[in-house]
């Protein structure tokens, strides 16, 4: 189990910037990411129910987005986004939470939340370079044509609620860990950017490599 959580942890790492993570006060709206620094459009009067944005977000009922906001939310305005249809979920610096938006949503809420932005993440910034490029380490590949991979998703999701998104792609689960809202996928080579761009997706990482053995002798050896 610390295995695992070290693991979790560090794809966490992997997706946030390396830096504190905490939900400061300030004016930087760069938001932070370990793929780059991006500032994103100023959209909230422009999204509309038919926009591409919900459309490309959408997986069972729900919109899987990002959102910043022109200052850091205070406890009372997250429960009113909470009874909205609106669940805060990690913070990323800056100024950013990962949210689900619930499905019926009138669009026009947005501006009465001090909402800057709404976007959805990119490829590039839900996974590793070398996984968008089809670069998969041995120990990764324990099937041919296939490859194995840690997925978190947004939220704590039930394994049945995605195996069919998943067997779309020719993916299947190998292993359920909810603790961690993470799942260990096989999925054909060929459809791994599928699997980046679905919606309920945060991050994809390959499994981690097995441990190795140190030869280094140890104290007692050298008596």
């Amino acid at each position: 189990m610390n295995r695992i959580f070290t693991r979790i942890s560090t794809i966490l790492l992997f997706f946030f910037s390396p830096v504190v993570l905490f939900a400061q006060e300030n004016k930087d709206y760069r938001v932070k990411l370990n793929s780059g620094s991006f500032i994103p459009v100023e959209n909230t009067k422009g999204i509309e129910s038919n926009s591409v944005l919900l459309a490309n977000s959408l997986f069972s009922g729900k919109f899987y987005l990002t959102i910043q906001f022109w200052s850091l939310p205070d406890d009372a305005t997250k429960d009113r986004l909470r009874n909205a249809g609106i669940q805060l979920i990690d913070y990323i610096p800056n100024l950013s939470y990962t949210t689900t938006v619930a499905a019926g949503i009138n669009p026009a809420i947005f501006g009465g939340f001090n909402i800057r932005s709404i976007f959805q993440l990119t490829a590039e910034q839900k996974t590793v370079p070398a996984l968008l490029k089809g670069t998969f380490p041995a120990h990764a590949t324990k099937t041919a044509g296939y490859v194995d991979l840690t997925i978190i998703a947004y939220e704590n999701m039930d394994a049945g609620k995605i195996t069919g998104a998943l067997q779309a792609i020719d993916a299947y689960i190998i292993e359920d860990m909810p603790m961690f809202r993470s799942f260990t996928i096989r999925i054909a080579k060929d459809k791994v950017q599928q699997l980046v761009g679905l919606p309920f997706v945060q991050w994809v990482e390959f499994i981690d490599a097995p441990n190795q053995l140190e030869n280094t002798p140890g104290r007692t050896l050298h008596r």
